[in-house]
């Protein structure tokens, strides 16, 4: 730093002092931060463009000394001679961690959280974890000699416990952002350097200190910069680990006391192009044609006081005049002419050897104003997700956002938002209604999920918190809600117009998508949900302007359903939705389009949204359409009914074995040709005419598991042959965990994927299959609607799953549509009809294609029960007299006969003895019976 200084004064001391002066004030010049420091310290700070502050004291003290004539010239000498007479010192340079991602916490199961409101150093819950912090834009060039080096934290809670931490760097040429993906911090290699750090008790909330700083950290950055890919601005990330607990404050936090990086090193600088900011898109409303212009500008200041900025106007759909107030300022005015459309803008800044620039978008509206409410109008549109990532859907209240001992995340989903692109959005909220009352402080922070078209929420860990965020967000400090039932201004969020504007401008939006906004922070404020008063629940207001033109309406058919024969009718309940904008008014119409079915097809009304349709017996699929046009642009969407069998003739009237093969080890400690030790889930896979077994327990018996390392495998209907093998306990690809506890296999033939539930972490996971591999591709957690999801089935023609909860003996209806969605819960106590019907313990579930009726295995009775798809117990079958009589059977599939492929035969998975009772027992048995049909 004096070398560099002292070049700025030699080459300026032999000129007049008043050019002399202007040399160093220009540590005063268009900086927005520590302009100071470039005097006070002999530091060389970056220089932040902004016209909201050009000053320092240094510099105005500087030019008082003007006044003195010569004196100043003695000053100077004095400065440099002071300069070049101590050693090199180090340039400066700070970084503070700047977005919700870039500091993040890694779980002792693998899990990140990336969206905390603190950063727990190291201990949180029952473990400790991994930290991970990530400072972009190092400006340090290749090469330099680090001096020193620390990061400053800010206390978020008081601690005081002893603590031992160990600090470490990324070892990489830049590092790679932080992603929601298991162990992604702490798989990543280390530096050979490391630092360790015992913290003394943090006491004081806010404290920003030498006691929350950490050791000189200057050997980690000093091996990460002299890497052979390091450049000057690239990212560095820093990793904490250890015992103990100091509670630091995160981005998602408080953003201002995120962790900072500071930096002192020796080297000669390198020039970089400036960072250009044009700020963010904006709107105006005629008549008004004004609109302020907030843009950054951040340079390095090399060449020095070479900077240049400028605006001007490049292109767009309007084609008014623009003016600039003052087009070289970074922030400034534009005025257009009353022309609607959209101006780009450019800001360029120039160092006269590098130059960057940035756009921003300006809408100018026309004057129409228009007003929408939309409120939540599912039970999966309403969300919340703890800190340890559940998901619940079906909570009848919102905690905004403190629960259960920690802080939460609250998703809300807002549906057919018919806001044109383009459009300007000048009030937006949201109105709650309380359902308990609160009146301690809290501090919210509202997002929107950056998304074009947001899905409805899933029962998938981290749902919520691991959406894409908006840039533009608003802060809420709620006054006390203290009367239940209140839906007041004091229930109604600030302005949310810019969040939603983010939205409708990002690409890919179109009227009646869907919006999502997300509630974190700190504190509690008790709103009503869906599931709890659906009339009260939260409701979406926007005012916005401009774009009026004509969209086509939202149509929505409805769900996928079915019927059986003698059953003819089945009820539509369709949804469209239009924007008004056309003056021939709205029509819609009932068709039918397509399908297998070759039966009748007639409507009860079919101009009508909701009406009921009407099919002559033919058994089948009758594809259904509901079209709206507006006399201008016209819409569409369409169902699938199913049409089977009625169950005289197919109803099962008894259950004969043919067969078994036994699976496991032999008593030689062999392998059998089946080697599945517990077999827990089987499913007939028709594609390939076999049977797949999956095994929840062999990974947890180690001799077994040494010998075979597989927990899924691919055999011969008669247990003859096996085909192939998986060890489902590794990552095959998007598992929120991994599945080590294989409880059901199911495979839809309409979808072509394999669904496998696990008790253990309460998911059901979804697999793409190519008839080698197995890759996880979308999971779903049952919780809290079932705790214990055991077997799994599909239906092959409507897709539906049917998942069976043995705790709750509830059988949990889902189907996938791009995602997980919860249709019913039938719970057997209520719908089975009689106390007999009930399984004591049930494990397995099969769907039968013939009778559409579902099979439960309980091996408590060691029966099999069946039931109507709506849980109507129907039957049920003992399977005690079977032989070898069966112990613990717990999978249940239907398929082809092995011995008769023009017959359907179901599929027993008995565990035999559990390995917790004997883990020297290395047993199972598949069971085959053939189904027995009325004539």
């Amino acid at each position: 730093m004096a070398h560099y200084i002292g070049t700025i004064f030699k080459r300026n001391i032999l000129q007049q002092d008043q050019q002399a002066l202007s040399v160093i004030t220009r540590c005063r010049m268009n900086h927005k931060n520590h302009a100071h420091d470039y005097c006070r310290q002999g530091r060389l700070p970056l220089a932040k463009i902004n016209s909201s502050s050009r000053g320092s004291d240094c510099a105005e003290a500087i030019e008082r000394r003007s006044s003195t004539g010569n004196a100043l010239s003695l000053f100077l000498v004095a400065v440099v001679a002071i300069l070049f007479a101590a050693p090199a010192a180090a340039f400066s340079f700070d970084v503070q961690v700047s977005a919700g991602a870039d500091d993040a916490e890694e779980n002792s199961t693998g899990s990140i959280l990336l969206n905390s409101s603190d950063l727990e150093l190291v201990f949180d819950r029952d473990s400790n974890q991994t930290v991970g912090m990530r400072f972009n834009g190092v400006n340090v060039p290749a090469g330099a000699t680090i001096q020193s080096a620390y990061i400053q934290f800010t206390v978020d809670e008081r601690t005081s416990g002893d603590t031992s931490l160990t600090i470490e760097g990324h070892a990489a040429d830049s590092a790679a952002p932080f992603i929601s993906s298991s162990f992604n911090l702490s798989s990543r290699p280390r530096t050979s350097a490391s630092v360790g750090w015992t913290p003394p008790p943090w006491l004081t909330t806010g404290a920003a200190g030498l006691e929350q700083r950490t050791p000189d950290i200057a050997s980690i950055i000093q091996e990460i910069i002299v890497r052979p890919g390091w450049s000057a601005n690239n990212s560095i990330a820093i990793l904490i680990t250890g015992i103990g607990e100091r509670v630091a404050e995160s981005f998602n936090g408080v953003p201002a006391s995120a962790p900072r990086l500071h930096i002192e090193f020796s080297g000669d600088p390198v020039n970089l192009a400036p960072q250009v900011d044009a700020g963010t898109d904006a709107a105006v409303t005629l008549p008004n044609t004004q609109v302020s212009l907030d843009g950054t500008v951040t340079d390095d200041q090399l060449p020095i006081d070479t900077l240049t900025t400028s605006w001007s106007h490049v292109g767009g759909t309007g084609n008014g005049v623009v003016s600039f107030e003052n087009s070289s300022s970074v922030d400034t005015t534009v005025t257009f002419t009353a022309d609607p459309g959209t101006y780009i803008l450019r800001l360029t800044a120039d160092d006269s050897v590098l130059s960057a620039f940035d756009e921003v978008t300006i809408t100018v509206n026309s004057d129409a104003m228009q007003a929408l409410d939309r409120q939540i109008i599912s039970s999966s549109d309403d969300a919340e997700e703890q800190a340890n990532g559940r998901v619940s859907l079906t909570s009848s209240d919102l905690e905004l956002v403190y629960d259960r001992g920690g802080n939460q995340t609250v998703g809300m989903r807002f549906n057919e938002i018919d806001i044109a692109p383009g459009a300007s959005v000048i009030n937006a909220y949201i109105q709650f209604t309380v359902d308990e009352a609160q009146s301690q402080s809290a501090a919210l922070i509202i997002e929107g999920e950056a998304s074009s078209n947001a899905s409805t929420f899933a029962n998938v860990s981290f749902n919520i918190s691991s959406r894409p965020r908006t840039v533009a967000n608003q802060a809420w400090y709620p006054n006390p809600w203290t009367t239940v039932g209140q839906a007041g201004v004091d229930q109604r969020t600030p302005n949310l117009a810019g969040i939603i504007q983010e939205i409708v401008n990002s690409p890919g939006w179109s009227s009646g998508n869907s919006l999502a906004l997300l509630v974190t922070g700190n504190g509690e404020r008790i709103a009503e949900s869906f599931n709890g008063v659906r009339a009260a629940a939260p409701r979406l207001h926007i005012e916005f302007a401009g774009s009026t033109s004509n969209q086509p309406p939202s149509v929505n058919a409805g769900a996928d359903t079915s019927l059986t024969l003698p059953g003819d009718t089945v009820f539509l309940d369709g949804t469209v939705t239009d924007d008004g904008q056309s003056n021939a008014g709205l029509i819609t119409v009932w068709s039918h389009v397509g399908g297998t079915g070759s039966g009748v097809v007639t409507f009860g009304d079919p101009s009508a949204i909701d009406t009921t349709a009407t099919i002559t017996p033919d058994v089948g699929t009758y594809v259904l359409r509901l079209s709206a046009s507006d006399g201008e642009l016209s819409a569409e969407d369409e169902l699938t009914v199913t049409v089977r069998e009625e169950a005289t003739g197919g109803e099962v009237v008894d259950l004969r074995q043919v067969s078994y093969f036994a699976t496991g080890f032999g008593s030689n400690g062999i392998p059998l040709a089946i080697p599945s030790i517990d077999p827990a889930g089987i499913v007939y896979h028709a594609p390939s005419g076999r049977l797949f077994i999956a095994d929840s327990e062999i990974n947890e018996v180690g001799p077994a598991w040494d010998i075979v390392g597989s927990n899924l495998f691919e055999t011969s209907t008669s247990g003859s042959s096996l085909f192939d093998q998986w060890n489902l306990t590794l990552r095959t690809g998007n598992e929120p965990y991994l599945n080590r506890e294989p409880t059901g296999i199911a495979y839809c033939e309409g979808d072509g994927h394999f669904y496998v539930t696990n008790d253990d972490t309460d998911l059901i996971y979804r697999y793409a299959y190519d008839g080698t591999t197995f890759t996880a591709v979308d999971a779903v957690s049952t919780r809290p609607i079932g705790n214990d999801p055991e077997g799994i089935t599909c239906d092959p023609v409507s897709g539906r799953l049917y998942v069976i909860d043995g705790t709750g003996i509830d059988i949990l209806v889902y189907r996938y549509d791009s995602g997980f969605v919860l249709e019913d819960v039938l719970h057997l106590p209520t719908t089975a009809g009689t106390s007999a019907g009930v399984p004591g313990n049930p494990e397995g579930i099969a769907f039968d294609p013939v009778s559409g009726h579902l099979f439960l295995v309980s091996d408590s009775d060691r029966a099999i029960f069946e039931y109507s798809s709506s849980g109507a117990f129907v039957n049920k079958f003992s399977v005690d007299g079977f032989s070898p009589r069966p112990t613990h059977p717990q999978g249940l599939g239907i398929g082809q006969s092995s011995a008769n492929p023009q017959t359907l035969s179901i599929y027993i998975a008995d565990g035999r003895v559990d390995n917790d009772y004997d883990p020297n027992e290395r047993d199972g048995i598949i069971y085959e019976a053939e189904i027995q049909r009325a004539q």
